[in-house]
């Protein structure tokens, strides 16, 4: 793996990209305003709102349940981007990726909105999860794609049916990787894609207080942990595979 990583990726195995805070609240009907409030401001990018299943839910219930607590209730469709919200979670993703630039700026304009209501009272977390396919290569064993060494009882694994899960520390950062092989993506045109599934997750929890008044130096730090994650984890041959592009 080269130390010096890639600005961006001519063939990028990138599916889909979420930013997420999590929060404490104001107000406890926080997570009912929230939406149309975000609507009314955002509508220019996020022209159209929707319920989502969980909105049914009594809040009542969802407070008392720690796998809703963090459920989003609704969501704002753009074009290319789709903001969720819940009770005590905001998140923005996109699937087909606009480069950093792009979607810092819109994360940015996302929480500057969200602040600037007053109902987020403290983060609890925040949070980058890219999802990535590498495309098999012919004649190559999916294991080659991956800077990993694993054997069982001294051998390497069956590569049918492997999957991986383990975290990772950089500085006041966790990463938590998530690997399955033989997995496959059914694009648009209706050709399949097999290869590696790469499940990067950087989080940070108990953020500083100083978050909310400067977002985009908390931003930077974070991205590049969860980019320099992803770039050690993958091999030589995937990423010649990707066609990397340096400055």
């Amino acid at each position: 793996m080269n130390a010096h990583l890639p600005v961006s990726l001519d063939r990028s195995p990138l599916l889909e990209s979420i930013f997420e805070i999590r929060f404490e609240t104001s107000i406890p009907s926080a997570g009912d305003l929230l939406p149309g409030i975000l609507f009314l401001k955002l509508k220019e990018s996020y022209p159209n709102i929707e319920a989502l299943p969980i909105s049914n839910v009594p809040r009542s219930i969802r407070e008392q349940d720690p796998a809703l607590v963090f459920q989003p209730s609704h969501r704002l469709i753009g074009n290319n981007m789709i903001v969720q919200i819940g009770d005590r979670v905001l998140s923005i993703s996109a699937q087909n990726y606009p480069g950093w630039e792009a979607f810092k700026s819109a994360i940015i304009q996302l929480l500057d909105v969200a602040f600037e209501t007053g109902f987020i009272d403290k983060l609890s977390r925040y949070s980058f999860r890219y999802v990535n396919l590498l495309p098999k290569i012919e004649g190559s064993p999916e294991m080659s794609l991956l800077n990993l060494d694993i054997a069982v009882s001294g051998s390497p694994p069956l590569e049918r049916g492997l999957q991986l899960r383990f975290e990772q520390d950089d500085n006041d950062y966790t990463t938590i990787i998530q690997i399955a092989l033989q997995s496959s993506l059914q694009q648009p045109d209706m050709n399949s894609v097999f290869g590696v599934l790469v499940d990067v997750d950087t989080l940070m929890s108990n953020p500083s207080p100083d978050f909310l008044s400067s977002i985009s130096r908390h931003l930077d730090p974070c991205h590049a942990a969860l980019k320099t994650a992803f770039f050690s984890i993958i091999s030589d041959l995937a990423l010649q595979n990707m066609h990397p592009v340096y400055q």
